[in-house]
């Protein structure tokens, strides 16, 4: 397992990147799947950051593991901000209408998208976004 404290800052998404993509090398994912899985990733953490902690400062834990059964990655991503559910607000591909969303509204699409499973739960207090990509 692979996890660290980060300050919930865009100061701090290069590391976060960096911690994620470090993983994802050790691993040997392969560099066209790594690079979406990190796409995926900045748009989960710049919502959290942008949205979960708007008028306060915290932290984001990320840990990056193997999803269970099948080959990938999982990345968590664990915060004490506003609660939010992404996975709700992500409606399927047919219902999916690129003409209602507002500039900016596109990086909850992106993420579900690009990885295999988008898990939401809150517990104690905090969000964890989990993301799986198998490989």
């Amino acid at each position: 397992m692979h996890k660290k404290t980060f300050s919930a800052s865009l100061a701090s998404l290069h590391g976060m990147l960096e911690f994620i993509q470090a993983y994802g090398q050790k691993k040997s994912i392969d560099t066209f799947v790594l690079n979406k899985i990190i796409l995926a990733a900045e748009e989960a953490l710049v919502n959290i950051i942008h949205y979960g902690y708007p008028e306060k400062n915290g932290t984001i834990e990320i840990t990056c593991e193997e999803p269970g059964r099948k080959p990938g990655i999982r990345i968590l991503i664990k915060d004490q901000g506003i609660p939010f559910n992404p996975v709700e607000k992500a409606p399927s591909g047919k219902d999916y209408n690129p003409e209602e969303l507002k500039v900016g509204g596109y990086g909850i699409y992106i993420f579900v998208g690009i990885m295999d499973r988008v898990e939401y739960r809150r517990r104690d207090e905090g969000n964890i976004l989990s993301l799986i990509k198998y490989l």
